[in-house]
């Protein structure tokens, strides 16, 4: 009796794609280590380790690297095929999180040409991720 209701609610939830969970796992880890990061450079500001002229280029620093980790956390995994695909895919949607993200915590979003520059980075960056990973597995 336990096996036949195991599997009706097997069938019953909608499968989500290995790539879609991927893709998400990457992002939120991106997002993760971004928030960190803040909250740690916000700290050595604070400190007077940094002056305020090192926002932007640090801002910038954690953006990459923020897309890098969700690149390669999205593409991990995979054996081979598209790996540039998902990377810059996982790229993107962390710039799209996190613009939604920090929207939410201002209460005001207001789309520029800044926000589609950034999601032109995520998604070069994403891609570019993913043909060194895709060519570091062959």
């Amino acid at each position: 009796m336990y096996k036949r209701q195991r599997a009706r609610s097997a069938r019953s939830m909608p499968k989500v794609p290995s790539a879609v969970m991927a893709v998400i796992r990457g992002c939120l880890l991106g997002m993760i280590f971004t928030l960190s990061a803040i909250l740690l450079f916000a700290l050595l500001l604070k400190i007077g380790l940094f002056g305020e002229g090192a926002i932007p280029a640090v801002n910038q620093i954690l953006k990459i690297a923020g897309i890098c980790i969700a690149a390669i956390f999205s593409v991990r995994g995979q054996q081979t095929g598209r790996m540039w695909l998902r990377g810059g895919i996982g790229g993107t949607c962390y710039i799209a999180c996190g613009v939604l993200l920090f929207s939410l915590i201002e209460g005001d979003f207001s789309p520029s040409w800044l926000l589609v520059s950034d999601l032109g980075m995520g998604l070069v960056a994403g891609t570019i991720i993913g043909f060194i990973l895709q060519k570091l597995k062959k």
